[in-house]
C-alpha cells in the first residue's frame, strides 16, 4: 500500500501526512516513549499512560492522526479534532532519539495548514505548566497563552491552555 505524504522542500528527509490505521501500534510505542519522559515531572500523570494500542485504534475515523516520518519510519505524531470554531492540537509526541531536530514544528505547521483548509478561526491546545520548553515551542509557532485551569481534584493550577489563530 502506498501511502501518500506532504512534503514541500524535496531536501527535507521529513515528510508529514495522515496516519493510517494499521500504524496504531508504531504511533503508540512512540507516544508512550515521549510521554514516558514526563514520568515525575508531571502531577497528575498524562493520560496517555493509560492508553493501549486498541484505544488508540479506536481514534481512527474519530480524530484526526497525523505523522512525520523519516524515510519508512515514523519519529513523530499529533492529535487533532475539531473545537467549536477551531482544532484542538493534542499528544504531540516525538520519540526521544529523534528530539531537536524540528519535527514537533512540522506537525504543529501540517495542523495549522489543515486548520486554514478547513477554515478555522484557531488552534487549541493545553500544555502542562511544568513544560517550559514546550510552552516556548508553543509560543515560536504562533501559541499565546488565553488561560490558566487546574485539573479536576487539584487545587492549583496546572495547565495552561493557548491559542493559535488562523
Amino acid at each position: 500500500m502506498t501511502v501518500l505524504t506532504a512534503q514541500t522542500d524535496p531536501h527535507d528527509p521529513f515528510a508529514v501526512r495522515p496516519a493510517v490505521l494499521w500504524e496504531a501500534a508504531e504511533i503508540f510505542k512512540i507516544y508512550q516513549d515521549a510521554f514516558l519522559q514526563l514520568e515525575g515531572r508531571i502531577d497528575p500523570p498524562t493520560s496517555a499512560a493509560s492508553q493501549t494500542v486498541e484505544s488508540l485504534s479506536k481514534s481512527f475515523g474519530r480524530v484526526d492522526i497525523s505523522v512525520c516520518t523519516l524515510g519508512d519510519t515514523i519519529v513523530g505524531c499529533v492529535f487533532f479534532k475539531p473545537d467549536g470554531k477551531g482544532l484542538y492540537l493534542y499528544r504531540l509526541a516525538v520519540c526521544p532519539q529523534n528530539q531537536g531536530k524540528g519535527i514537533a514544528k512540522r506537525l504543529i505547521r501540517h495542523v495549522q495548514q489543515t486548520a486554514q483548509k478547513r477554515g478555522c478561526e484557531f488552534i487549541s491546545l493545553n500544555v502542562r505548566i511544568p513544560l517550559i520548553d514546550n510552552q516556548k515551542l508553543f509560543r515560536s509557532q504562533g501559541f499565546d497563552e488565553v488561560s490558566r485551569h487546574c485539573h479536576e481534584g487539584y487545587q492549583q493550577e496546572t495547565y495552561i491552555r493557548m491559542e493559535c489563530p488562523i
